[in-house]
């Protein structure tokens, strides 16, 4: 049985093999944020305004090894209602860091989080 002591070293062990990963994969999605973009693209067939990096993944404190990594594309649509939801042409297509991306199309709106292309 392990100590409360050793379970707490075990944790933070692994806390910061997480936070390294959570950071690797920000700087990744930086990097690459313009190919995403050019994909997006060509996997809806219609001009991505913007992508951006949103949700946990944004917070070190917020971010766990059960949450998932969201993305989110914005496009334009003349005559739409803004809008906001999954896309399921894009999930499980886009990928960055080994890991598919959760993506979220966003219409005639500017998502919250930040902005990466």
């Amino acid at each position: 049985m392990q100590s409360s002591m050793m379970k707490r070293i075990f944790e933070m062990v692994d806390n910061q093999d997480l936070e390294t990963w959570r950071r690797e994969m920000l700087e990744e999605l930086q990097e690459m944020g313009g190919d995403l973009l050019v994909n997006a693209e060509k996997i809806l067939g219609e001009r991505v305004d913007s992508l951006w990096v949103t949700g946990s993944v944004l917070n070190s404190e917020k971010f766990t090894e059960k949450s998932d990594v969201d993305v989110a594309v914005r496009v334009t649509r003349p005559g739409e209602s803004p809008s906001s939801g999954q896309s399921e042409k894009l999930a499980g297509r886009l990928y960055a860091h080994g890991s598919a991306l959760d993506v979220s199309l966003w219409v005639n709106k500017d998502p919250e989080g930040l902005r990466v292309a």
